[in-house]
C-alpha cells in the first residue's frame, strides 16, 4: 500500500465539499468548497494558481458535413466556431458552385443545387469556409 486515508462517517462532507491533497501529491489533506480558501476543483488539479499559469487553449474550428456521400440534404456544421460563416462549394475545377451563409450557430443545410438551382452532377465537390483566417475544408461526394 502507497497511501491510505482513514474515513468515518462523522467526518461526512456537507454538499458542494470535498477532500482531497494540496499541492497535488503533496501530504497533507484539505477541504475545498464553495465559501473556502481552495474551492472544489473536480477533475482537475489541486495546485495553487497565479497569473503566469498558461490559458486553456481555444479549441480549433473543425468543418462537418454529413451525410457523406449523399444525394441532397447535406448538414454543414461549423464546431467551434461562433456567428454566422460563409461557406462555398466548388467543383473539381476549382468553380464556385454554391454559396452558403451558416445560421448564428454556424450550421447551414445544402440541398444539392448550383447557383441557379440546378441539381449538381454525381462527383467530388470541396467545401470550403474561414473561421477567424484559418481555412477549412471538406470533400463531400455527391450521389444521384
Amino acid at each position: 500500500m502507497i497511501d491510505q486515508v482513514g474515513w468515518v462517517a462523522a467526518d461526512g462532507l456537507a454538499a458542494d465539499l470535498s477532500y482531497g491533497r494540496y499541492p497535488d501529491g503533496g501530504e497533507d489533506w484539505i477541504l475545498f468548497g464553495a465559501g473556502m480558501e481552495h474551492p472544489v476543483s473536480p477533475g482537475t488539479n489541486n495546485s495553487p494558481v497565479s497569473n503566469t499559469d498558461e490559458s486553456i487553449p481555444a479549441l480549433k474550428p473543425i468543418l462537418n458535413v454529413y451525410p457523406n456521400p449523399g444525394r441532397d440534404n447535406f448538414r454543414i456544421i461549423i464546431n467551434n466556431a461562433k456567428g454566422s460563416q460563409t461557406v462555398r462549394i466548388y467543383n473539381l475545377k476549382g468553380q464556385i458552385v454554391r454559396e452558403l451563409i451558416t445560421n448564428e450557430t454556424s450550421k447551414a443545410s445544402f440541398d444539392g443545387l448550383d447557383r441557379q438551382g440546378r441539381k449538381l452532377n454525381s462527383g467530388i465537390y470541396f467545401v470550403k469556409t474561414e473561421v477567424n483566417g484559418s481555412p477549412l475544408l471538406c470533400k463531400i461526394c455527391i450521389l444521384n
